[in-house]
C-alpha cells in the first residue's frame, strides 16, 4: 500500500525515479542498474534492478526484478580498499618493482622509473632482457625460465643492468612467481 519510492534510499531516489519516468515516456535507457533500498531494520541493502516496460491494464508500467547484491558490493569495496593499499605500498616502496610476463614488462613503480631513467611508456616497450648486460643475459634468462616453469623458491641474485643513457649498474634482484 506504500509507494515504491518510499523504499528507495534517499541518495538514490532522484536517479531511480528519473529513470522510471524516462522509461515510461519510451526513452531507451539502461534497463539494469544498482541502487540501495531501505531495510526495515533501519539499514539498507544494495539491489540490482532489471526492468522492462510493459502494458498493465491498458497503461504503461514497468516489470521489475530486484536481486540483492549487498554481499557483492561489500566484497567489491573490500577489494578496492585492498587494491588501494597495495598500490600505495608498491608506489612508495624504496625498491624498483617490475612485473614481467612473457619477457615483457607489464608494470613498473615510481622507484623503477627514477632508478633506471626510463619513462613508464619506455619501460613497457623495452623487452626486459635488453635491460640486462649482455654478459649476464643468458644466466638471467635461465633463472627467468626456471621461475616461470614453476619454481616457487624465492630467488635473489645480482647482475649488471643497463640504465637509460647506457649507464651500467650492479643490481640485486629478488624474484617471485
Amino acid at each position: 500500500s506504500r509507494p515504491f519510492v518510499d523504499f528507495i534510499h534517499q541518495d538514490d531516489r532522484n536517479m531511480v525515479m528519473e529513470r522510471y519516468v524516462r522509461r515510461l515516456n519510451g526513452e531507451d535507457i539502461p534497463r539494469r542498474y544498482s541502487f540501495r533500498i531501505l531495510h526495515k531494520n533501519g539499514g539498507f541493502r544494495w539491489v540490482e534492478l532489471d526492468t522492462v516496460l510493459i502494458n498493465w491494464k491498458g497503461r504503461p508500467a514497468t516489470l521489475n526484478f530486484l536481486t540483492d547484491i549487498t554481499e557483492r558490493k561489500r566484497v567489491e569495496e573490500t577489494l578496492q580498499k585492498s587494491e588501494e593499499r597495495y598500490r600505495s605500498l608498491v608506489e612508495n616502496a624504496d625498491e624498483a618493482i617490475l612485473v614481467i610476463q612473457d619477457g615483457t614488462i607489464k608494470f613498473v613503480n615510481t622507484r623503477a622509473v627514477e632508478s633506471f631513467g626510463y619513462s613508464v611508456q619506455e619501460f613497457l616497450s623495452i623487452p626486459v632482457f635488453e635491460l640486462v648486460h649482455p654478459e649476464d643475459r643468458n644466466a638471467v634468462i635461465a633463472r627467468y625460465l626456471q621461475k616461470i616453469g614453476g619454481d616457487t623458491t624465492p630467488t635473489r641474485h645480482t647482475n649488471r643492468s643497463i640504465h637509460n643513457g647506457g649507464h651500467i649498474a650492479c643490481i640485486e634482484i629478488s624474484s617471485v612467481l
